[in-house]
């Protein structure tokens, strides 16, 4: 997995937890469709998030809905082709969470994210399905979802809202 951040109007190398003149902070993952490294980006995504403030609720918010979208990535949109990259943008300021997410998969059905539905209230336990929760789960802890299919990508945009203003300049 590689790693980079970007912090406009820097000349230093740039401290992922500390803001730009905007007062953001910006990570990008890039990372193999797998499991495993999956795994390792979410430990690395998280100890970012921490580094830029967001609290132990909000980085978990961030962690499953992150977790989510890129599974979904490695089970459904590389099915088949092997395995892909994804890279994952992070952008923090002081209100919110942005997750932009592209990789070269196939494209969401339709070209859109899906409803996300839970089953009705009255349903058997045995006749539940097995998955099918995630795009629930991504569209009830997001306030904003965009899915655009371009030359060959797919590019999901979501955002999180964050409870408190986050800490982009911890030492300002």
């Amino acid at each position: 997995m590689t790693r980079q951040s970007r912090h406009p109007g820097t000349a230093a190398a740039p401290d992922p937890a500390r803001s730009d003149h905007r007062g953001t902070a910006l990570e990008v993952f890039t990372l193999t469709a797998s499991g495993q490294a999956i795994r390792q980006a979410l430990r690395e995504m998280h100890a970012f998030l921490r580094r830029a403030g967001l609290d132990a609720d909000e980085c978990g918010t961030a962690e499953i809905v992150l977790a989510e979208v890129m599974n979904n990535i490695a089970e459904h949109a590389y099915a088949g082709q092997g395995v892909g990259d994804i890279r994952v943008t992070l952008t923090i300021d002081r209100r919110n969470l942005t997750a932009r997410i592209v990789d070269r998969g196939a494209a969401l059905p339709d070209l859109r994210p899906p409803r996300g539905q839970l089953p009705g209230m009255g349903s058997a336990i045995p006749a539940l399905p097995e998955g099918g929760f995630g795009w629930f789960l991504i569209r009830a802890l997001t306030s904003d979802l965009r899915y655009e299919r371009r030359e060959g990508e797919n590019h999901l945009h979501l955002c999180l809202n964050l409870k408190a203003p986050a800490r982009v300049c911890p030492d300002r």
